[in-house]
């Protein structure tokens, strides 16, 4: 979705843009050009109508308030596509290229602001789909976009008109990659108030540019549509099964359950978890073997009136075939083996993920929520680690040729950044 809303009431305006947040998915960025002498009330403002404060939300905004440039933005987004391009691959050398800004603006300072934020993408804490461009004050969006003189390349040459032409194509050239990058974008301007103090020329060139490169062009005001009504109707297919019209099962051996294991299995991680849990007061229960099976967790931890199941976790291996396990990602199982998996399947209260230096405890139905709104179910990858918010059928190819008896269809699953499982947390567990 690009869509370019205009409105003559700026509050209004942008209570419409921020309304498209929970139709997104994932995480949005909020920037605003507002002139610096409101920019205090604009803060009073956002608080009121930011959709995640006060509540848990399964989504996140980032703000940038004090009017970002175009070649700020331009990093932001290189550094949103390099995340989303693969998690194997992500590391600080290509993420340095994905972020430069255009070569000629190279000496453009980048803000402190706009660099945390871009570390935020970065570390997985942020999952950009969306960004609004909030333009309370066109002439502050304008002049940005203008370059120095002295650095407008020769070939537009010394003419007004010629200038006027390269700000245009830098707007339309930051459209063009934001569509490349698969990010929704809602860009809101103000409508002329009167007529002798209409747009200047530049500015409706840009106002023109925009109009040519979004879907949907719209001017908000009283009796305006919801969001519901203009988006298209969408199919009545919940989530799950969308995730299965995606990834059907493999049926080429009947599904049947593994037989209960008349002795204990030990595993290293769940061990540790519960010598830790121990260690900091709870009692601890392991799970029955049909608990373990059918409800998908491991202990029963109980400690002053509180008491909570749990299933654990250790670290993943992007793939299977890696030397050791990675801390930065962890597999996330949306359908099971023979059931529909631990996530949606399991009685467990919390999860515990294993990560380098500690246990992450996260409430299994927050981890659902922020699934359900983060992952589309139709987004189907065949490559490990780039399933980032995206989804990986994992298959064995040999087990029709062996005694495996659940057949090929080894469950879908997706990666979560483990610092986006640490704000989901409900407690972190140093060992």
């Amino acid at each position: 979705m690009r869509a370019h809303l205009r409105s003559d009431s700026g509050p209004e305006l942008t209570r419409f843009a921020l309304d498209f947040a929970p139709h997104a998915g994932g995480d949005l960025l909020w920037l605003a050009y507002v002139p610096d002498g409101l920019r205090a009330w604009f803060r009073r403002f956002a608080d009121s109508c930011d959709p995640t404060k006060g509540v848990h939300h399964p989504f996140r905004v980032a703000r940038l308030f004090d009017s970002p440039s175009l070649s700020e933005i331009e990093f932001l987004v290189g550094r949103i596509r390099s995340r989303g391009q693969t998690a194997g691959r992500s590391g600080p050398q290509q993420i340095a290229r994905a972020g430069r800004p255009h070569p000629l603006l190279e000496s453009e300072d980048i803000s402190g602001a706009t660099r945390a934020v871009a570390d935020e993408i970065d570390s997985g804490r942020l999952h950009v789909t969306t960004i609004v461009v909030d333009v309370h004050h066109l002439p502050i969006l304008t002049s940005l976009i203008r370059p120095e003189r002295t650095r407008v390349p020769l070939a537009v040459g010394g003419t007004r008109e010629g200038w006027d032409r390269y700000v245009v194509l830098r707007l339309r050239a930051l459209l063009t990659k934001l569509r490349e990058a698969n990010l929704h974008f809602l860009i809101t301007t103000p409508l002329p108030q009167r007529v002798d103090r209409g747009r200047t020329a530049l500015e409706s060139r840009l106002i023109d540019a925009i109009e040519a490169e979004v879907d949907l062009s719209l001017v908000v005001g009283r009796g305006s549509p919801s969001w519901e009504q203009i988006l298209p109707l969408r199919s009545p297919t919940s989530w799950w099964e969308r995730l299965n019209q995606t990834c059907p099962r493999i049926a080429d051996r009947a599904v049947m359950e593994r037989s209960a294991s008349a002795t204990y299995w030990a595993d290293q991680t769940q061990e540790e978890f519960a010598a830790l849990a121990q260690s900091r007061g709870w009692m601890v229960r392991r799970a029955a073997s049909e608990e373990d099976r059918r409800e998908h967790w491991d202990f029963e931890i109980e400690r002053a009136g509180e008491r909570y199941r749990v299933d654990v976790k250790g670290q993943s291996r992007l793939r299977r075939g890696d030397a050791s396990p990675q801390d930065g990602w962890h597999w996330i199982e949306l359908r099971g083996v023979v059931d529909d998996g631990w996530l949606f399947a399991g009685k467990a209260d919390l999860i515990a993920f294993r990560t380098e230096d500690s246990f992450i405890l996260v409430p299994r139905t927050a981890l659902i929520d922020h699934v359900h709104h983060h992952v589309d179910p139709d987004d189907l990858v065949s490559d490990q680690p780039s399933t980032e918010y995206r989804l990986y059928h994992r298959r064995d190819r040999s087990a029709v040729r062996t005694a495996r008896s659940t057949g090929s269809d080894r469950g879908v699953l997706t990666l979560v950044p483990t610092n986006r499982l640490r704000m989901l947390g409900w407690a972190e567990w140093p060992v």
